[in-house]
């Protein structure tokens, strides 16, 4: 469960640590986002020479969550921290490696090129 000003963690190789969602995309009273989901972050902590510079505002898309995910064959899965990472204007990802797993049921939603990227899909 991600929402606003919740600190999250950025699993790609974009250059950027940590960010802070500021806004949770996806309708006029959506409060929430989960796995999957667009939310809009302010940049907090970089490594030196990043491309993405601290205090920049981006879109993210979550990839792991803490609360529990509920699959329909009875599972749970959840995950120890919140990551995102990060995306262009164009909604494709900055960096050009996932660190970790990724949960399947992104292949429902359009970010197939995150799929294609990780290394591992639960």
């Amino acid at each position: 469960m991600v929402q606003v000003s919740t600190n999250l963690t950025v699993i790609d190789n974009s250059g950027v640590k940590s960010v802070q969602c500021i806004r949770v995309l996806g309708g006029h009273k959506k409060q929430i986002a989960s796995v999957g989901e667009l939310v809009v972050v302010a940049v907090k902590k970089t490594i030196p020479k990043s491309k993405v510079k601290k205090g920049q505002v981006r879109k993210a898309v979550v990839l792991r969550s803490r609360l529990p995910l509920l699959r329909k064959d009875g599972t749970q899965l959840f995950f120890d921290n919140n990551g995102v990472i990060l995306l262009n204007e164009q909604n494709m990802p900055i960096g050009t490696r996932i660190l970790g797993p990724v949960v399947q049921e992104l292949r429902k939603t359009t970010f197939m090129k995150v799929i294609s990227l990780a290394k591992k899909v639960l």
